[in-house]
């Protein structure tokens, strides 16, 4: 499926959801499909217009963990707001990053075998507009002991698809 084929369709479906919660997993979902990661590895933030703070929409577990303010340094989440562009990186770990949120365990605390944390290897970061305006943005990465772990390096292929699909959904996840 091409891309403005699976944007129209994902958005169809998102407009037949009646409430955020399904909308953010429906999108989660399709974010897994498309490019291939665990539903740990997606980040779906809005950005509070009145703080100038991302705030987490998803994972539903990070919702209440803490806000990041947009003018934070070392961090690529606030760096994607700031600019309004699509970023990637395929040596995640090698680059100055703030990593609070990455070091909290997402399993099931009830599933025994949970796994320990894994470090980002490799990122896509992209925003969400509003007209010309960032209103969130949409975090895809890969996690891993060592970056052969973690997988496939993102392509610039797959970051103009992400950032295609990010503006598709944003006024179902950002209204």
């Amino acid at each position: 499926m091409k891309i403005p084929e699976f944007c129209q369709t994902l958005e169809k479906a998102l407009a037949e959801q009646a409430d955020m919660d399904s909308r953010l997993r429906l999108v989660c979902t399709a974010m897994q499909q498309a490019f291939k990661v665990k539903e740990d590895e997606v980040a779906i933030f809005r950005l509070d217009s009145e703080t100038q703070d991302l705030c987490f929409l998803w994972p539903k577990k990070l919702v209440k963990s803490g806000r990041v303010p947009i003018s934070t340094r070392d961090s690529l989440l606030a760096r994607t707001a700031r600019e309004g562009k699509p970023h990637l990186d395929n040596r995640f770990t090698n680059t100055r990053h703030a990593s609070i949120f990455e070091n909290i365990n997402l399993s099931d605390p009830k599933d025994k075998e949970a796994k320990t944390t894994l470090p980002i290897q490799k990122i896509m970061s992209v925003p969400m507009l509003q007209g010309t305006q960032v209103a969130g943005v949409i975090q895809l990465c890969r996690k891993g002991l060592d970056p052969e772990a973690a997988g496939a390096d993102f392509s610039a292929t797959e970051l103009e698809a992400f950032a295609c699909i990010a503006n598709a959904v944003a006024s179902h996840l950002l209204s």
